[in-house]
């Protein structure tokens, strides 16, 4: 049986475990938001290497077929498509060798938000890591609320694998890109 997950406007799904998206899992709104204390992006090969490495961070593996699992959603009649999807990472974003994610194929989504303190990329100088958006913003912070006044705290980043910093590319393709807050 599939679950079912379903709003006309927001749905936020946070762990700071792993996160897996069953094949079953059905769900839709206009905003998608996940948070998790890691992004990791590679393909199927890397991401698994770097697991049997033990230097994959907890958190959601993320490559081109999960993408357009996590756009396509739940084709229900009165969900809505995903309009905004927004991946928030409270350590890091983690590139392990090349990998491209497409958030335009199709209808696609109109604004992908990268919201992590840092992005490290893991890969050799032959490596490429592309992120194609109608719009693209990366905030650039994970900010937590202060317990006693309620303001926000920009998190730290994570440590970064020193001995396994790469020499690759990160080249960012859209109509708009935002560094800064994105509504």
């Amino acid at each position: 049986a599939a679950t079912t997950l379903a709003g006309e406007g927001t749905l936020l799904i946070a762990t700071d475990k792993v996160f897996t998206l069953a094949d079953n899992a059905r769900y839709g709104a206009r905003n998608l938001l996940l948070a998790m204390s890691a992004l990791n992006l590679g393909d199927a090969a890397a991401l698994a290497q770097a697991a049997a490495q033990g230097v994959l961070p907890s958190g959601l593996a993320m490559n081109q077929g999960v993408l357009d699992r996590l756009l396509k959603g739940n084709a229900g009649p009165g969900i809505p498509v995903v309009e905004t999807l927004v991946l928030n990472a409270r350590d890091s974003v983690n590139v392990f060798g090349s990998v491209t994610l497409d958030t335009t194929g199709g209808k696609g989504v109109g604004r992908l938000v990268l919201g992590a303190p840092a992005i490290y990329g893991y890969g050799g100088a032959g490596d490429t890591a592309v992120i194609r958006s109608r719009d693209l913003v990366w905030t650039g912070i994970s900010a937590r609320p202060l317990s006693q006044t309620g303001e926000y705290d920009p998190s730290m980043p994570g440590a970064a694998i020193a001995a396994r910093l790469g020499d690759g590319r990160l080249q960012l393709a859209a109509e708009r890109i935002v560094f800064g807050y994105g509504p």
